[in-house]
């Protein structure tokens, strides 16, 4: 078996919106589909943010098999270049309500499931580690729930 020399490229396709590779790794991570979903390709694929022009306020959203996706937002760095996100699974009606322009992005949170904390390092291999879960909306800390900025943790989580 040969071992990677990197990580696995998660490189967008020509004209897909463009998520960065962090909250892309963290939703992977933990998305029902896996890390190499059959999804990744095809007429069901999502790849969605709030913003695509601003990193800390933005919320991004992938397909999770065909009735879910996954969302994320990122909450906070530490000194040692690590980079949180919180992650949750939601209903992909609720998600079709945020794209139709029907419901605020800011809002998917309030709807989701399976919430987790996620801290990401990148480098010649990422690392995704979970952080923290929390089983309910209401048990996620408001300090990491949208519209809230960016946490500067004064060490690792």
């Amino acid at each position: 078996m040969r071992e990677s020399k990197g990580s696995t490229p998660l490189e967008s396709t020509p004209g897909e919106v463009r998520i960065p590779s962090s909250p892309l790794w963290a939703m992977k991570y933990l998305r029902h589909g896996g890390l190499g979903s059959s999804r990744d390709e095809g007429p069901d694929q999502i790849r969605w943010t709030s913003d695509p022009d601003d990193r800390d306020t933005g919320i991004y959203v992938i397909d999770d098999r065909s009735d879910h996706c996954m969302v994320s937002r990122l909450v906070g760095v530490s000194p040692d270049g690590c980079t949180y996100f919180l992650v949750a699974r939601v209903k992909r009606l609720d998600f079709e309500d945020v794209r139709s322009g029907r419901a605020e992005s800011l809002g998917l949170f309030s709807r989701g499931k399976e919430f987790t904390l996620c801290g990401v390092v990148e480098g010649a291999i990422s690392n995704v580690v979970r952080v923290a879960g929390y089983r309910r909306y209401k048990d996620v800390p408001a300090a990491y729930l949208p519209p809230t900025g960016l946490i500067e943790f004064d060490a690792p989580l």
